[in-house]
C-alpha cells in the first residue's frame, strides 16, 4: 500500500498535461542525526511537476548516505505548496509526503540485513532560476523515523526545468500539414551492461548484463520484460526475469525519455541456502524497482542508464547499475 501510494504520485506527476512544468534535479549534501554527531554524505534525485502556480507534486530517490549501524535510501513522494518572488525568479516550497525506505541495519548475529520501512517526511525548498532552463536549488528534508534517531538531510544541486511556465495555458495546435504519415516506434531493444552492489555493510560487487525488451502503452506508459544477470560474487549469483510498468514523461522533443519503473523479478540465486542449508540454490520472487533515462542518438538508435533495486526477502537486496544502447522499432 505504502508503494502504491508513491506510484499514484508518479503518476499523477509524469503524466500529467505537458503545459504545467516538469523539472528534474540533482543535489548532493549532508545528512545528520538527532541529538548525535554522527552524520554521513546525501544524494538526491527528483522529479517535480507543478499542478497550479502555487502546487506542486514530486517523485525522489533520496540516499541518506552510511550512517553508522545504517545505509538507508528510498522513495519520497510529497507535496509542495509554492510561493514566487522577483519576478519569479526565486520559488520558495514548504512540502510533506511519505519515504518509503530501505535500510541495511546490522542483525544481531553482526550480519547486513535489508530492513523496509515507511515514514513521513517534510522540508523547506528554495529554486533560484539562473535563465533558460536551468537553475541552482536548495532544500533541507527532515524524516521523522519510528524506532530510529530522527535524521535531517541538507542538499544543494542544480535543477533543468523540461516544460512551459507552470502557470502558462496549453498552446493552441497549429494547422495540420499534408504529407505521409510516419508510423511512430513502439518497441524498443536494448543490451545493457553495469555493475551490481549488494546491499551489506561490505557492499560486495559483480558484473551485471542483459538484454531488454519495451513496449509502448501509451504516451505516458510502456511495458518491459528484461532477462537480467546480476553477476557472481560471494554473497548472491543470480539471474532471473523480470517484469515491470514504466510511468514515463517524453521531454525535450522526444529526445529525452524518463521513467520510473516497478514489477515483479523471478529468479534463481545459486547462493541462497536450501531449507536444509545446503547451497545448491533456490528460485524466488523479489520485488523490482528502477529509475531509467534514455536519450536519442541518431535515427532510431538510443543510449539508455538505469538504476534498478531488487528487494528481496532474505536480506540480499541490491542495486543494479547499467548503460545500454537500444534501437526503437
Amino acid at each position: 500500500m505504502r508503494f502504491a501510494l508513491v506510484a499514484a504520485v508518479a503518476a499523477l506527476s509524469l503524466a500529467a498535461p505537458a503545459a504545467r512544468a516538469q523539472e528534474i534535479g540533482l543535489s548532493g549534501g549532508r545528512t545528520a542525526v538527532s541529538g548525535d554527531d554522527d552524520g554521513s554524505y546525501a544524494w538526491s534525485i527528483d522529479f517535480s511537476q507543478s499542478l497550479t502556480r502555487h502546487w506542486a507534486w514530486s517523485i525522489s530517490h533520496l540516499n541518506e548516505g552510511h550512517l553508522e549501524g545504517h545505509h538507508r535510501d528510498g522513495f519520497a513522494a510529497q507535496a509542495w505548496l509554492k510561493l514566487p518572488l522577483f519576478d519569479d525568479r526565486l520559488w520558495l516550497a514548504v512540502g510533506g509526503g511519505v519515504y518509503r525506505h530501505y535500510d541495511t541495519q546490522r542483525g544481531a548475529d553482526g550480519a547486513s540485513e535489508n530492513v523496509h520501512g515507511a515514514a513521513p517526511i517534510y522540508g523547506f525548498a528554495a529554486n533560484y532560476y539562473l535563465g533558460g532552463p536551468w537553475s541552482a536549488r536548495l532544500s533541507v528534508q527532515h524524516v521523522p523515523t519510528d524506532g530510529w534517531r530522527d535524521t535531517t538531510v541538507v542538499l544543494a544541486g542544480i535543477g533543468l526545468r523540461l516544460g512551459a511556465p507552470s502557470w502558462s495555458a496549453p498552446p493552441r495546435p497549429g494547422p495540420r500539414m499534408p504529407g505521409p504519415e510516419t508510423k511512430p516506434a513502439r518497441q524498443e531493444l536494448d543490451l545493457f551492461v553495469g555493475s551490481t552492489t549488494v546491499n551489506t555493510f561490505g557492499s560486495e560487487k559483480a558484473r551485471a548484463r542483459g538484454i531488454e525488451f519495451r513496449h509502448d502503452v501509451g504516451r505516458y506508459a510502456e511495458w518491459s520484460i528484461t532477462l537480467l544477470n546480476e553477476g557472481s560474487n560471494e554473497l548472491i549469483r543470480r539471474n532471473g526475469l523480470a517484469s515491470q510498468f514504466w510511468v514515463v514523461r517524453p521531454a525535450r522533443d522526444g529526445a529525452l525519455r524518463l521513467g520510473l519503473g516497478a514489477g515483479l523479478y523471478g529468479n534463481l540465486d545459486k547462493r541462497r541456502l536450501q531449507a536444509d542449508g545446503e547451497t545448491e540454490g533456490r528460485r524466488g520472487l523479489a520485488g523490482i524497482v528502477g529509475i531509467t533515462a534514455a536519450v536519442r542518438l541518431s535515427g532510431p538508435w538510443l543510449a539508455r542508464v538505469t538504476w534498478t533495486r531488487i528487494v528481496t526477502d532474505y536480506h540480499r537486496d541490491a542495486d543494479v547499475y547499467t548503460l545500454g544502447a537500444g534501437v526503437r522499432f
